[in-house]
């Protein structure tokens, strides 16, 4: 969005989202004034990620998907890593990620930023044209750029090592 001077401005939406090698997530707009804890991290987003998106991006293949999500409490709640285990979806535990930074987060240190600034460059003035310039943000993201960013997360754990952890 732009900025725009009035009251309530700039209007603000929540989107989940998700990229790998072979593309990206549908963009999961979370209804307006709801609290992201597990039932909804549930029904909102994981459960229609993996029932749509992923047989979408991996067709036949989704027994080889690892998910690799980030620290937000919702997302390691007993019941979402109950549904993960009873539906055999395999995950990267919380314990088991790199340090907490940014810059070891293809998320935070690539798709977020872009995501961000191609919305700016957007005009939306109401919620709903906010998330109509998102979702179409979001479609014209392409495979190049989130394969690069993917590639250069191997190179950004190994600088982390040689640091260690600066």
């Amino acid at each position: 969005y732009k900025k725009k001077e009035r009251s309530g401005w700039p209007p603000k939406i929540l989107c989940a989202m998700g990229v790998c090698h072979r593309g990206s997530t549908s963009l999961r707009i979370v209804p307006e004034n709801v609290k992201v804890n597990n039932e909804v991290f549930l029904k909102e987003v994981l459960i229609p990620i993996w029932k749509e998106d992923i047989p979408r991006l991996y067709p036949g293949e989704e027994s080889k998907v690892i998910l690799h999500m980030d620290g937000a409490r919702a997302h390691f709640h007993p019941n979402v890593v109950q549904w993960l285990e009873t539906n055999k979806i395999k995950y990267i535990p919380a314990g088991h990620w790199p340090a907490n930074s940014p810059d070891l987060s293809p998320m935070d240190y690539g798709i977020n930023g872009i995501f961000k600034n191609l919305c700016n460059r957007r005009t939306a003035t109401t919620k709903s044209e906010l998330v109509k310039v998102a979702k179409e943000v979001w479609s014209e993201i392409k495979i190049r750029k989130i394969r690069r960013v993917i590639k250069a997360w191997p190179f950004r754990v190994d600088l982390m090592v040689k640091k260690l952890g600066f």
